[in-house]
């Protein structure tokens, strides 16, 4: 494939009487691709409604809409100016503009008429229209953190075990496997909450799925196995003899608790102990974290008396290092379930079965008392609502519905989840595929970041076509990349191209390499390297590497700006304790929880103690932080913590302040001097100013700028004072 067929392909794109699934990559204007398709259906379209646009955020959706009406905007302007112009996009614009006069839309007044929005958005406006047709049948709120009423369901679950309630003994089977701690219970009924919709479809034929389980289990197991096989044959003689070697140093050393591997004069044949003894053989090679050996003890098999034999599985650790992608079948081995342990463990998934309908239930009595819900209840909802009944009848909401979309566009493809592509097959479920309705979806496998809540990213990467109902999608790749430097482009095309997943080809599909062709002209400063870090301490002077890296070229380039993308929050943390060590400026949203600083936590607490004089935990954590600082024997003289709280703290900080106790030190009495006129001033001025002002002169009056050490904290204060302050207390 070549640039000629990316221009053919994104042609194609924009025959509006065709259904597409395009596979584009980073950078190749899948957003511009989608306002151009969307213009095409608008031209032949009797109404805007009947055309949806699903984006994964509202950032996404908000950006498309601008781009078509700026496009439309500008489309008028040059029709007015009488002038001519060949860009492809106003003349979509032009010729939908006709249409618009023609139909009387007046899309420019009446922006709201493009159905551009997110999938959470769109499940909001089915389950508020259609609400009749759920199990709840109400309307509910959503919101966004619904953990709260995650945890009173399972805590009232878990209630009911002393009640003999008809689930009580599974409660215990439960329990028993969990230890009988039941805070780990209540964590993991709540993590299972939050994912109920991906298991619910399948939580009442669970008995049935588990007697098929181990045969899918064996034979995933049976596959990575002979993947790993081939991988290894040409050190297969060796590999056995030092297995073998290993196993009797074990064995010599009497530990029981070692699973022992017979001898071996080839590799295990198939049978059901096979993945036991690959494990085995697979922890001499790799440790627990997933790295290669560096070194062999008595403990894998290899005593120190032992050097020659000791060397050659070295060696052989080596030589593993150097095949491409065999650490990550080794480390798939290791992952696998124990098909032994899966039988031993039916009781507990039975119980599980049994017991996740009525959490879930618990959750919606819970929804229905609140009157608010979370967005997966919404989603569920909505698939209530466009599912067929009990006699395979379709539902009300999916014939309003057949009447009012007759095209659909989904951007970010690779991203949408199980659940959310039934949605899209009960919607389609009653079209015909000659009734000129169309389905058109943009992604990127090599982009998903959705795999851990069943995205489609893997069946993205090998069907040739996308099914919704009777609508077939044709595959169309796209190569250009528009947005990055051509060094960048190479490199990753190199990169992807040496992973297991196109240098084997597994798939039919996947015969061709993974290209992405760059059309920007190669920037004569641009650089890219590669640097990796090994060893105990890797992350640590990985952090420090990029700390230095940025001072470097913020000292070079100081109006530039950098972007540092990270694994994870944790991963981002430790690189910003080597930003502050090293004075790297750095700006992030919800990286961390402003109420987890100690020196956001002060402000709080400052906060609270000037908003009332009865909140005695506030005032002493006021008392006890640093920009104040009594000593614990001052603050139990001071607050007369021995006479039952019989005053408040602030007036015993006055009492103090006026008649000092001699048992009080030095510098307590000058904490009490320093601190005393300036609480009392607060005090009595909170109401006679704005309450954030108050806060902020008090906190400055305290000291609290020297409590701060850098300017990043300094500006989390800041965002505490616009975020907390004037919402909840100037209002």
């Amino acid at each position: 494939m070549d640039i000629k067929t990316d221009e053919i392909n994104r042609k194609l794109c924009l025959d509006p009487t065709k259904s597409f699934f395009v596979s584009a990559p980073a950078g190749s204007g899948k957003t511009s691709l989608l306002v151009k398709r969307f213009m095409a259906l608008l031209a032949i379209a009797n109404n805007p409604e009947e055309i949806l646009a699903i984006t994964f955020t509202r950032k996404a959706a908000n950006e498309m809409k601008e781009r078509l009406l700026k496009s439309l905007e500008e489309a008028q302007k040059v029709s007015i100016s009488n002038s001519y112009n060949t860009n492809e996009l106003n003349e979509l614009a032009s010729i939908v503009l006709q249409r618009d006069t023609e139909k009387g839309w007046k899309l420019l007044e009446s922006k709201n008429r493009l159905r551009i929005q997110t999938i959470d958005s769109f499940c909001r406006s089915i389950s508020a229209q259609y609400a009749l047709e759920t199990n709840l049948s109400i309307n509910l709120e959503s919101i966004d953190n619904a953990e709260p009423m995650y945890s009173d369901a399972a805590i009232s679950v878990l209630s009911n075990i002393e009640k003999k309630s008809t689930h009580s003994d599974e409660l215990q089977v439960i329990l028993k496997y969990l230890g009988n701690d039941t805070n780990l219970c209540i964590n993991l009924f709540i993590s299972l909450l939050q994912t109920r919709e991906q298991w619910l479809p399948y939580i009442f034929n669970l008995e049935m799925i588990i007697d098929n389980l181990s045969i899918v289990i064996c034979d995933m197991a049976n596959e990575a196995i002979d993947k790993l096989e081939i991988l290894l044959k040409k050190n297969e003689h060796l590999l056995c003899k030092l297995i073998n070697f290993s196993e009797e140093n074990l064995i010599s050393g009497k530990n029981e608790e070692i699973i022992q591997i017979p001898s071996l004069s080839s590799f295990p044949s198939k049978n059901l102990d096979r993945l036991l003894i690959w494990k085995k053989i697979v922890t001499k090679i790799i440790t627990s974290q997933g790295r290669y050996r560096r070194s062999l003890t008595k403990n894998q098999g290899f005593p120190a008396t032992f050097k020659k034999e000791k060397s050659e599985m070295l060696d052989l650790i080596s030589w593993c290092t150097e095949q491409d992608n065999l650490l990550e079948n080794l480390i798939e081995i290791t992952k696998l379930p124990d098909t032994k342990a899966l039988v031993s463990d039916k009781e507990i998934l039975i119980a599980f079965s049994k017991l996740l309908p009525i959490l879930v239930a618990e959750l919606n009595l819970i929804f229905l008392a609140e009157g608010k819900c979370d967005h997966t209840q919404i989603l569920i909802q909505s698939l209530e609502a466009t599912s067929s009944n009990e006699n395979n009848q379709i539902s009300e909401t999916i014939l309003h519905l057949d009447h009012q979309i007759k095209h659909i566009l989904i951007d970010e493809y690779q991203d949408t989840s199980k659940s959310q592509l039934r949605l899209f097959q009960n919607i389609t479920s009653n079209w015909t595929s000659d009734d000129n309705r169309t389905v058109f979806c943009v992604g990127d496998s090599s982009q998903s970041i959705y795999g851990f809540r069943t995205s489609t990213s893997n069946e993205y990467e090998v069907d040739e076509k996308i099914i919704f109902g009777p609508i077939e999608c044709k595959k169309l790749d796209l190569l250009k990349n528009f947005r990055s430097d051509p060094q960048l482009v190479n490199w990753i095309n190199r990169a992807f191209n040496s992973t297991d997943k196109y240098k084997n080809k597994k798939a039919q599909i996947l015969s061709e390499e993974f290209k992405s062709i760059p059309t920007k002209a190669n920037d004569p400063h641009s650089h890219l390297s590669i640097k990796g870090f090994f060893g105990n301490n890797c992350d640590e002077e990985e952090s420090k590497q990029i700390a230095k890296e940025c001072k470097k070229i913020l000292q070079n380039f100081p109006e530039e700006t950098i972007a540092v993308l990270v694994r994870s929050k944790k991963h981002a943390k430790e690189i910003i304790e080597q930003f502050e060590k090293f004075s790297v400026p750095w700006e992030g949203n919800d990286i961390e929880s402003l109420g987890k600083k100690p020196h956001v936590t002060d402000m709080i607490s400052l906060s609270l103690a000037l908003t009332s004089i009865a909140d005695r935990v506030a005032w002493l954590s006021l008392l006890r932080c640093p920009m104040i600082g009594f000593s614990l024997k001052d603050l139990m003289l001071i607050t007369s913590a021995n006479e039952k709280y019989k005053s408040s703290v602030i007036t015993c900080l006055i009492d103090q302040f006026e008649n000092p106790s001699k048992d009080i030190s030095t510098h307590g009495r000058k904490t009490l001097d320093r601190i005393v006129p300036i609480l009392k001033t607060a005090w009595d001025h909170r109401r006679k100013i704005s309450f954030r002002m108050c806060i902020e002169n008090t906190w400055v009056a305290l000291g609290g700028p020297s409590t701060v050490n850098s300017n990043h904290n300094l500006k989390d204060i800041y965002r505490l004072q616009n975020k907390v302050l004037l919402k909840y207390f100037d209002k």
